[in-house]
C-alpha cells in the first residue's frame, strides 16, 4: 500500500506506507524528515578546529616537494577520518593547480636567467 499523505504540490506521497499503518516512515512521525536533514547537516559541516587543518594557518606549500607532503598529510587526515572527504578532494584539486603554477613560476626563472645569460653575453662583443 501507497502512503495517503499529500505533499505540498498536492500529489500523494509514492512511499511505501508502514506496515499496519497508512502514512510512510516519514509521514507516520511529524518531525522525521527535519530531524534527519538536521542530523545529516551537522555530519557534513566541515569543523573549523585547527587540528583538522592539514596546513599550518597561513603558510602554503612554495615547492612541488611541499604539495606532495601537503596531499600525503590530506590523505592521512582523511584515512583516519580526520578530514571529511569533499574538503581533502577540494585539496586536492587546488594543491594540482598550486602545483602547476610553481612548475610555470620555475620555468619563468630559469628563463629569465638565461636570458640575462645570454644579454650578457652578446653585450661584451
Amino acid at each position: 500500500m501507497r502512503c495517503k499523505k499529500t505533499k505540498r504540490d498536492g500529489k500523494r506521497c509514492g512511499a511505501r506506507a508502514l506496515t499496519g499503518n497508512k502514512f510512510c516512515a516519514l509521514h507516520a512521525e511529524p518531525g522525521k524528515a527535519a530531524e534527519l536533514g538536521s542530523r545529516g547537516g551537522r555530519r557534513r559541516a566541515v569543523s573549523n578546529d585547527a587540528e583538522n587543518d592539514p596546513l599550518p594557518p597561513g603558510e602554503l606549500p612554495q615547492t612541488a616537494e611541499g604539495v606532495r607532503d601537503l596531499l600525503a598529510e590530506a590523505i592521512s587526515q582523511v584515512r583516519r577520518r580526520k578530514l571529511d572527504t569533499k574538503v581533502g578532494n577540494a585539496l586536492a584539486y587546488v594543491a594540482s593547480s598550486l602545483l602547476r603554477a610553481i612548475e610555470l613560476s620555475d620555468l619563468e626563472s630559469r628563463l629569465r636567467a638565461l636570458e640575462e645569460r645570454n644579454d650578457g653575453g652578446s653585450n661584451g662583443n
